[in-house]
């Protein structure tokens, strides 16, 4: 491997593929971190307070006929 071409040709085919597979794995495992669910709230009121603006944003029983 003392031709200058030889060192040229490993580092084209060999290294930079690996170092494309590594920004790819580097960005998969950002989406996946971000994709990953918060946690659980400790507020209880705070989980019920976000329950009940799910419930309006999808359109509750007010849009229904009035019951007697």
């Amino acid at each position: 491997m003392n031709n200058p071409r030889t060192w040229l040709l490993t580092a084209a085919f060999v290294v930079a593929p690996l170092i494309g597979v590594g920004i790819v794995l580097y960005g998969l495992g950002h989406a996946a971190v971000g994709r990953r669910p918060k946690p659980a709230a400790k507020d209880p009121y705070s989980e019920w307070l976000a329950l009940r603006q799910l419930v309006r944003a999808r359109g509750s029983r007010e849009d229904a006929a009035p019951r007697n």
